[in-house]
């Protein structure tokens, strides 16, 4: 008995490869309330951007991330419920992540968290 050969064609496994690639980002960041956020697979990197005026979270590379909240030159954030106070473009090892405080303006916050 002889096995059947599947065959498939270059554009059929370019469009198996283009949904895996989807589904793969789409593990690495969730929606939020009040944040959006923006992930590279090949850097296990997510920035959060955080509308200020807003306790705004996120779920990145498999953890929550909430503003708690912000000033002129430092934001509170919570990382896997473990809060801390950084500067801006300071950065520090929260829950086994790195998070750096990339910038505070008047209308947002943007946070950068990757592995």
């Amino acid at each position: 008995m002889m096995t059947p050969r599947i065959r498939t064609s270059l554009r059929h496994r370019a469009a198996v490869a283009l949904a895996v690639a989807a589904l793969g980002a789409g593990l690495l960041a969730g929606c939020g309330d009040g944040a959006e956020t923006d992930c590279s697979i090949s850097d296990s990197q997510c920035t959060i951007t955080f509308e200020r005026d807003e306790e705004g979270s996120a779920t990145v590379l498999g953890v929550n991330v909430e503003l708690v909240s912000a000033t002129d030159s430092e934001a509170t954030v919570s990382v896997a419920g473990r809060e801390t106070t950084l500067p801006v473009n300071d950065s520090r090892e929260i829950a086994g992540f790195d998070v750096q405080l990339r910038s505070i303006t008047a209308d947002t916050v943007v946070v950068v968290v990757s592995r």
